[in-house]
């Protein structure tokens, strides 16, 4: 594509486009949690969740957290730190920053609203409650590109009810559908 500029025509190549939309991250993150509320012993997803805008526990809090862990059944423990705060009462002082305990606190929160939604509603209807509810979507616009982010996860939802419709309205279903367009 050529774009004429005041310097002169500067030549340029549209990408991200197409086939890549179910690489986006945004995409990628509403996949993660609809896995963890399939599967909350999902070890890769649930780090996945923690660490995305749903939730946002920093680096240095996830190593915290897998360190609490230790000696434990990895899965289970890596599920009971998101669901269970009984888990991180444990925690030297100053292991997790108020932030991130903060953070884990709304997390375990959005989780808990997850699980009440799923089967209640229809799974375009459970994730924009939660998108809503996390600030997934506030996040997500003040990034960059954050309208072209917010129409993804957009084009996402209308993906999910549009499946819905067509009667592959468990939320399983829609998370292997939607693994098989990732992969």
């Amino acid at each position: 594509v050529l774009v004429g500029t005041a310097f002169g025509q500067l030549q340029y190549t549209v990408s991200g486009k197409g086939k890549g939309f179910f690489q986006r991250p945004e995409v990628r993150d509403v996949h993660a949690l609809l896995q963890v509320l399939v599967n909350p012993a999902h070890d890769v997803a649930l780090l996945a969740v923690m660490r995305s805008p749903f939730i946002g526990i920093s680096d240095p809090g996830l190593v915290a957290l897998a360190t609490a862990a230790e000696g434990r059944a990895r899965m289970r423990t890596l599920a009971a730190l998101l669901f269970d705060q009984s888990s991180t009462d444990g925690l030297q002082s100053g292991a997790l920053s108020s932030e991130d305990r903060e953070r884990l606190r709304r997390g375990r929160e959005l989780f808990r609203r997850g699980r009440r939604l799923a089967g209640r509603q229809g799974v375009a209807a459970m994730l924009r409650s939660l998108i809503r509810a996390s600030g997934f979507d506030a996040i997500q616009a003040g990034s960059p590109r954050g309208s072209a982010r917010l129409a993804n996860i957009k084009k996402l939802i209308d993906w999910v009810a549009a499946h819905e419709r067509e009667g592959l309205n468990t939320l399983s279903s829609l998370v292997q559908m939607l693994q098989a367009r990732i992969e």
